[in-house]
């Protein structure tokens, strides 16, 4: 067997711990943490106008977590996708990433999800190789316009408006 055929069938194997052990660790997220949100709310002033409570998202985030856990167990890769880190300059890139992550969290009290989703996500995608000039753009703005009517009209929630911020309502 070649370097290459073993290098190809150890990323698999990786893809199948790394899938199993978060589908694992996602469904004892939905099995043991999600019931254990507090049904307070349902005996709050004006409970009897929400159909769902707190529970609701963990859920579904956690229930997602789990799917793609099992995708990544059942069709592994072909190929490493994390050898980019090997690159110069790669682990400098995603720790800005990341450090941009903590100040879109900060900045969303102060400008507000509209204003602030878009910015961040611009940054991300193309810190993230996206350089198609057209997709970039388009999903920076239309994917937290489609995201805010989401929880706006489904969940009737308002997402963060900010000191500066803008809403629909």
């Amino acid at each position: 067997m070649s370097s290459i055929d073993q290098d190809s069938e150890s990323g698999r194997k990786a893809d199948r711990y790394f899938g199993g052990i978060v589908a694992l660790l996602a469904l004892a997220f939905v099995v043991f943490a999600v019931p254990s949100i507090s049904d307070e709310w349902l005996t709050a002033t004006g409970s009897q106008y929400y159909t769902v409570g707190p529970g609701l998202m963990p859920t579904i985030a956690g229930l997602a977590t789990m799917a793609f856990a099992l995708i990544s167990v059942l069709t592994p890769g072909q190929t490493n996708h994390l050898a980019g880190l090997a690159e110069p300059g790669a682990k400098r890139q995603v720790f800005l990433l990341i450090v941009l992550g903590f100040a879109y969290i900060a900045g969303l009290s102060l400008v507000g999800f509209l204003l602030a989703t878009p910015v961040m996500l611009f940054i991300f995608l193309y810190g993230f190789g996206i350089r198609n000039w057209i997709v970039l753009p388009c999903v920076a703005v239309l994917a937290p316009l489609a995201i805010h009517l989401f929880f706006f009209y489904i969940f009737n929630l308002e997402l963060p408006v900010g000191d500066y911020g803008i809403s629909l309502r």
